[in-house]
């Protein structure tokens, strides 16, 4: 079964700086934005036998992630795992973003925000708000 989810940057009015906890990338004070209504940012995930992404750009072309973003994407599926039971062993992703690069909106907030929706369409019945709840939060106040 193949998901896809869509969503939208923001752009901080008043951004934070720091983590209080930089392995989950939590943020060391609050910050305030706007979501956009567009460009958006599209993701599908389906069930595989190992982890995989491939991520392509406005125009089409698809882009060779880093090691660092392999390992960021695969790093929050595993930890999404612990939070909702229904997920595959593992995914195949397929991003594709129309946000523009370096126009200062957060377009990286749009990408997971579309995994959290993909994730979800895994599980039967959950709520808005359970998918809203990050799920490094909920780990990190289960340590």
């Amino acid at each position: 079964m193949k998901i896809r989810a869509v969503s939208t940057p923001n752009i901080a009015l008043i951004k934070y700086w720091g983590n209080r906890n930089d392995e989950l990338r939590l943020p060391a004070a609050d910050s305030l934005s706007i979501t956009l209504d567009g460009p958006t940012v599209e993701v599908s995930a389906e069930s595989a036998e190992s982890f995989s992404a491939r991520s392509f750009e406005p125009d089409g072309s698809e882009r060779t992630l880093t090691e660092q973003e392999s390992s960021r994407l695969e790093k929050h599926f595993l930890l999404c795992k612990k939070y909702l039971d229904n997920l595959p062993s593992s995914v195949s992703l397929e991003i594709r973003s129309h946000v523009p690069r370096g126009i200062g909106l957060a377009s990286s907030a749009a990408v997971f925000s579309a995994l959290a929706e993909s994730y979800a369409g895994f599980v039967p019945n959950i709520s808005r708000k359970d998918v809203s709840i990050h799920p490094q939060s909920v780990l990190l106040r289960s340590l």
